[in-house]
């Protein structure tokens, strides 16, 4: 466990303390703005390197995926939306053959990954209605990169409009804020 935790620490998911403690770090909002910034970058930069090189099953597949999501959605199943979530975001950065840029982006998701939480609960939504994914789906189908970049950065910033109001703002004082979990290792 130790490793592991040790790990984390790298892309800065948790933070050593003394003692052989780790502490979930907390991201506030100036913080946060910036991971989305570098984010649409590099998460946009992804998904148009994919497009032309992801294949028609891989589609099919992301929009499989995207359905399990609205569906966990609709349903209020915080963990299987944010699994499918990811599983939609990965397969395709995956897709675009490039691992030193997904170490990025895993890196920054490890990050922030903590915040994701805060995307739910939501209003309840329809699997029929319009999502941003399908935006991508549809791009993707017609091979178009630009409109591929421009529907991952557009969730990018809708996710970012929800999680906001959430997070701390940059003067609080982190050892007092109820969103800090030390923990010790024997």
């Amino acid at each position: 466990m130790r490793e592991a935790l040790i790990k984390l620490a790298a892309p800065g998911a948790v933070d050593a303390e003394p003692g052989q403690s780790f502490r979930v770090p907390i991201v506030t909002r100036a913080e946060f703005l910036e991971i989305s910034k570098i984010r649409r970058a590099v998460e946009g930069l992804a998904a148009a390197e994919a497009t032309p090189r992801i294949a028609d099953e891989q589609i099919t597949s992301l929009a499989e995926i995207e359905r399990q999501f609205l569906d966990a959605k609709t349903k209020g199943n915080v963990a299987e939306a944010l699994h499918y979530n990811r599983q939609f975001r990965f397969t395709l950065y995956e897709a675009a053959g490039m691992p030193n840029l997904l170490i990025i982006i895993e890196g920054l998701w490890l990050r922030i990954g903590p915040c994701f939480n805060y995307l739910y609960p939501q209003p309840p939504i329809g699997t029929q209605g319009h999502h941003n994914y399908d935006d991508v789906v549809a791009a993707l189908q017609k091979r178009d990169a630009s409109a591929v970049r421009a529907a991952v950065e557009r969730a990018i910033d809708q996710g970012g409009q929800i999680l906001l109001p959430h997070l701390p703002n940059d003067g609080l004082d982190q050892s007092s804020a109820t969103t800090t979990r030390t923990f010790a290792l024997p």
